[in-house]
């Protein structure tokens, strides 16, 4: 709606003098960069719920497999429990990860323009890239872990 207005109002200048141009052009330049930021956020924003969610399951998993190895009867547990402590490490340094994407999400949020939220966006899928690795190089440890529990 807001494009088209504009559209109209440009058509309708009959002869147009630098100065029209120059506002309608600053407007769109503005409006685009407003659009780019919000594409960005938006983008950011559903990244960084799927990560959060992921290390939610990944918590839940490590509770469920520490249970199952305390009741583990009649087995030697110390190497599930190194592999389980080495789950625990890499969902700790994933959730570090996590955290300063969102960080960069607080940054992404304060730019003035679409350049900066890229900038700040690119930083958030690198930090969100190292934390999936992460979550998915646990999940090999917990499918190992299951399945020696499991015996």
């Amino acid at each position: 709606i807001w494009l088209k207005e504009n559209e109209n109002q440009m058509q309708n200048l009959q002869n147009p003098v630098f100065n029209d141009l120059l506002e309608l052009s600053l407007r769109l330049e503005n409006k685009a960069n407003l659009y780019q930021k919000l594409a960005y956020q938006a983008l950011a924003n559903i990244i960084l719920g799927k990560m959060r969610s992921l290390n939610s399951e990944t918590v839940a998993i490590n509770f469920l497999l520490e249970d199952k190895i305390k009741n583990s009867s009649g087995k030697d547990t110390t190497l599930l429990n190194q592999w389980l402590q080495t789950v625990r490490d890499k969902t700790y340094q994933s959730q570090k990860n996590l955290e300063k994407a969102e960080s960069y999400l607080v940054i992404l949020n304060r730019s003035s323009s679409g350049k900066d939220a890229y900038g700040n966006y690119l930083k958030i899928q690198e930090e969100l890239s190292k934390a999936r690795a992460g979550f998915l190089g646990n999940l090999t440890f917990q499918r190992e872990i299951f399945r020696e529990v499991e015996k």
